[in-house]
Order: C-alpha cells, then sequence, then structure tokens
C-alpha cells in the first residue's frame, strides 16, 4: 500500500511541475497577445473581443515566427474565427501583418516595451523564441 502511496505522490508532483511549466509559456504568450492587441493590426481587423494566438499552429521561418490569430469572441471550442496571420522576426525585431498577403507585408506599430516585457519573460524561464513552434 505504501508503494502504491509513493507512486501517485510521484505522478501528482510530476503532474503539477508539468502544469506550472506550460502556464509560465502562456503566461509569456499572453504577453505577446497584448502586444498584438494594443498594435496597428487590431486597429485594421477590428476584432469584437481580445485576439488569441492558436497555440497549435506556431510556425518558425527563418528567422521569425508565424503566428494565427483568431477572435475570441466570435470563436466557440470547435470553432476558430481567423483574424488573421502575423509574422514576427525576432532578429530585427519587426512584426508583419501577413494576412492578406506573405509576399507584401504590412509593418506593424507596436508598444516595444511590450516586446521586452515578452522576451524578458521567456529568458526568465529560458525558453528560446524558435521553441516556440508547434508546427514544422
Amino acid at each position: 500500500m505504501k508503494k502504491i502511496s509513493l507512486i501517485i505522490l510521484l505522478c501528482l508532483s510530476f503532474l503539477f511541475i508539468s502544469s506550472k511549466a506550460y502556464t509560465e509559456d502562456i503566461s509569456c504568450v499572453s504577453i505577446f497577445e497584448n502586444m498584438i492587441q494594443n498594435s496597428s493590426f487590431a486597429k485594421e481587423h477590428l476584432p469584437k473581443g481580445p485576439l488569441k494566438i492558436d497555440l497549435y499552429d506556431i510556425s518558425i521561418e527563418n528567422d521569425a515566427i508565424l503566428f494565427k490569430l483568431y477572435d475570441e469572441a466570435y470563436s466557440s471550442e470547435r470553432n476558430l474565427f481567423i483574424s488573421g496571420w502575423i509574422k514576427y522576426d525576432y532578429k530585427q525585431r519587426q512584426i508583419y501583418d501577413i494576412s492578406y498577403d506573405e509576399l507584401n507585408p504590412i509593418l506593424l506599430t507596436y508598444d516595444h516595451r511590450l516586446e521586452e516585457k515578452f522576451r524578458n519573460c521567456l529568458n526568465e524561464k529560458n525558453i528560446k523564441l524558435s521553441e516556440l513552434a508547434t508546427i514544422e
């Protein structure tokens, strides 16, 4: 009986640590979502609710991360109302709207203080930007 209790305790501890790490990653993503929400992207696309990043569809392209954004007010658990696509060039520190034409992206304006907060969050948790990719 003690052996089973110990195994259950170890499993629960592992699950707690894993969920805490996942929550911390999401908090960094929420900073980035806030950066986009307050950028010129939000003014162009006029979302009804908060813009959210589809965490299951993040890809890396050279020195950039591509994010699919959806409008939380119009989306349900099964259907996402896609608001657009963002390309974040993390080497040049620029964000582009690639929703209409990836070959002719629109340079966005945003609060660079939020970008620093996002980068600091990732650094504190030892997360590399390239590790955010969920698809290749």
